[in-house]
């Protein structure tokens, strides 16, 4: 037959041992004690090992020569083995006599496997009762004082005859049954109140129950109690119309008079747009010549002289042309050497034609403005006045080199865009969104202020590198408020009641006709107020704390102008209103 080893190391308790035995798979089961055995030294932790196998069926064998481990075998019919090949046996003084007739040893020796390390299994409950354990305390006082003393196997024939001797089995059944027929005798206490000790359930669970019910009973009562009243107001409206003064000085206001002061709100805002410049320039070089320009001055005409101005046009098909500089052409009337041609002509006398030459430039930039000398078919601007021209020299350099530059219609664009960004109704709209609810909005005196747009670029020029063309222009928004509690406190000092009411709700004031006088300002301030009963939760409160929830109910109806009253009740069984007000919730509501 095989059999479980348990080996035990120093570290391991009592706890560790009798786990691993419970576990065990085998019926033997040896336990291999460690150097030193501090353990196995306890008459406790033995009867537990002996206890623990009688429980599990198990048949412990302790392998040990040591002598305190073989008395204490001794004392609890433990058997022991010298090693783990060995025949166990019990200690005693006859033991080569039990070695030989022992069944234990037989199936012990039987099977020669090698010592194992045994996992232990973790141990969770409890396996030593009182009883046992203070019999086992017990015992083992006795066993540690008188060791000589303690019972030694009997050797005599009849012993050695006994089945319980060679029955293990055997003997932990008889224990079993010694250990049952103790239990099953009455306690004292049963045999004196024998009625008690039959229905000691039924007196506990009773207790327990009639514990539960005061309990209840007070909760009940003196906690649970609690109610919520909702009291409904019916109110009127009356319409509100005074006229007001302002003013722009703090100090001289005077609410109750019905003086008020504005605050000014403001908005300053720059928006800005970015557009592209799509206007188209020719930066390249003007063509540059010479020009010659001849008049005839007749010899009876009072003025003999013609003035080119700088910047005169001159044309030659579909180009134009600039003067650079500004020149005279004179004739003193009678010296004909200066002429470049002269006559006599019969009926008006001598002529004289004289000429000069200037420079000019082309109008743009341009190879098309080139042209070769002596042209003649130029056209002279009016304020030179009569005379002729032709070019005398090449008229050359003119290059072409056309770049992008912002046009005026670029910078209108974006000028039309800032104005579709911030329109007066659209700053209009963002000054009263920044304006807090406590303060009474005088829309009547909303301004719109612009200034003009600039922009960041020269129009005609191309846009410098790293430049993004931009328009900017400032608007600033301006209007006044008033303090609504302000308002409020002269409406409120202004409005007519009747002592047991009050004011419960005031519509939303507005003032028209807000004129700018040589004083001050002046308006006609206008609004509702809802007027009601004068009821308040204190009110409610006092009047309901202790009374009965019928009474209560008729007391505050009665109120004139209270149109309903609802109590909710936490529990079905309260009758009262608590005098507890942390126990009493109360609103107060007013009709739509």
């Amino acid at each position: 037959m095989n059999k479980d080893v348990i080996n035990v190391s120093p570290e391991d308790d009592i706890t560790d041992v009798i786990g691993a035995l419970k576990s065990a798979s085998n019926k033997i089961v040896a336990i291999v004690p460690p150097k030193p055995a501090s353990i196995f030294r306890s008459a406790i932790n033995i009867r537990l090992i002996v206890k623990t196998a009688e429980e599990a069926g198990k048949i412990p064998v302790l392998v040990t020569t040591d002598p305190a481990l073989l008395k204490f075998a001794m004392n609890f019919d433990l058997h022991v083995a010298d090693s783990l090949t060995s025949k166990p046996y019990i200690p005693s003084d006859a033991s080569a006599a039990e070695e030989s007739a022992n069944p234990v040893a037989e199936e012990f020796v039987s099977d020669a496997d090698e010592v194992s390390d045994v996992v232990l299994d973790e141990i969770s409950e409890d396996i030593a009762d009182d009883d046992a354990s203070s019999t086992s305390v017990d015992e083992d006082e006795s066993a540690e004082e008188s060791p000589d003393k303690s019972p030694v196997k009997s050797t005599s024939s009849d012993d050695a005859s006994d089945p319980e001797d060679d029955d293990p089995e055997a003997r932990i059944r008889s224990k079993k049954q010694s250990k049952s027929k103790k239990s099953d005798l009455p306690s004292p206490f049963a045999q004196k109140f024998p009625w008690v000790a039959k229905h000691w359930k039924l007196l506990v669970f009773g207790g327990l129950g009639l514990v539960l019910l005061v309990a209840f009973l007070v909760w009940a009562f003196a906690f649970a109690p609690a109610v919520d009243i909702s009291v409904s107001i019916r109110t009127t409206s009356n319409n509100f119309s005074e006229s007001v003064t302002f003013t722009r000085e703090q100090s001289a206001e005077d609410a109750t008079s019905g003086k008020f002061y504005l605050h000014e709100e403001v908005l300053t805002d720059e928006p800005t747009v970015t557009f592209e410049a799509t206007g188209k320039k020719d930066i390249g070089e003007r063509a540059k010549g010479e020009l010659s320009i001849a008049t005839y001055f007749e010899y009876n005409k009072a003025e003999h002289s013609l003035t080119v101005p700088a910047n005169s046009k001159f044309v030659y098909g579909d180009y134009a042309y600039l003067s650079t500089e500004s020149n005279i052409i004179k004739w003193d009337g009678k010296t004909l050497s200066k002429c470049e041609n002269s006559n006599i002509n019969e009926i008006s006398g001598v002529g004289c034609l004289i000429s000069i030459k200037i420079n000019i430039i082309a109008a743009e930039p341009g190879a098309k403005y080139d042209l070769a000398k002596g042209k003649s078919d130029w056209s002279v601007p009016d304020t030179v006045g009569v005379a002729s021209a032709y070019n005398t020299t090449e008229i050359s350099g003119g290059t072409t080199n056309v770049v992008t530059v912002v046009s005026q219609e670029d910078v209108d664009n974006a000028r039309q865009k800032l104005s579709d960004t911030m329109t007066a109704s659209e700053g209009k709209k963002k000054l009263l969104a920044k304006i807090s609810d406590s303060m009474l909005i005088l829309e009547d005196t909303f301004k719109a202020e612009n200034s003009d747009s600039s922009v960041n670029v020269t129009v005609g020029e191309q846009v410098p590198e790293g430049t993004t063309p931009t328009a900017t222009q400032k608007a600033t928004f301006k209007v006044f408020t008033v303090d609504k509690v302000r308002i409020e406190e002269y409406i409120t000092a202004k409005a007519t009641l009747a002592n047991d009411q009050k004011i419960y709700a005031i519509g939303n004031p507005f003032v028209e006709y807000f004129l700018e006088s040589g004083d001050g300002y002046t308006g006609k301030l206008k609004t509702t107020y809802k007027v009601g009963p004068k009821v308040t939760e204190m009110d409610v409160l006092e009047k309901a704390s202790g009374r009965k929830i019928g009474e209560v109910q008729s007391l505050l109806k009665s109120i004139n102008g209270v149109s309903s009253v609802e109590i909710k009740k936490s529990y079905f069984w309260v009758s009262s209103v608590p005098t507890d007000p942390n126990k009493v919730s109360v609103s107060v509501t007013v009709e739509e």
